[in-house]
C-alpha cells in the first residue's frame, strides 16, 4: 500500500482546485495554451524537445506542473470515494487483505 498524505478535507479541496483549473483550461484556445504550456515550462526549467501536443495533452501537462498528478488524483478519489471496509483491489490506497 501506499503511504497517503491526504485526508478527506485535504481530498476535497485538492479536487475542487483540480476541477476549477480543468474548466479554465479546457475554455481556453490551443494557441494560447501552448504559451501557457511554453511558460511554465520554461518557470521549472524544462525544455521540450518533442513535436505540438493536442490540446488533451496540452490541458493534462500544464495540470502536471502545477501540481495536479495522476497520482495525487488517485489518491484524492481513493480518500472521497472508498468506503472504509470496501477495499479497491485497483486501488494503490485501499488495504487489500491478503
Amino acid at each position: 500500500m501506499t503511504t497517503t498524505t491526504m485526508d478527506a478535507e485535504k481530498a476535497r479541496a485538492f479536487r475542487d482546485g483540480y476541477e476549477q483549473q480543468v474548466k479554465a483550461l479546457s475554455r481556453t484556445s490551443r494557441r494560447q495554451l501552448e504559451i501557457i504550456d511554453r511558460t511554465e515550462l520554461r518557470a521549472h526549467g524544462i525544455t521540450r524537445i518533442m513535436g505540438s501536443l493536442s490540446k488533451d495533452e496540452l490541458i493534462r501537462d500544464i495540470l502536471d506542473l502545477r501540481g495536479f498528478s495522476k497520482d495525487l488524483l488517485n489518491e484524492s478519489t481513493h480518500w472521497l470515494y472508498h468506503k472504509p471496509g470496501e477495499p479497491w483491489s485497483a486501488c494503490e490506497f485501499c488495504e487489500v487483505a491478503p
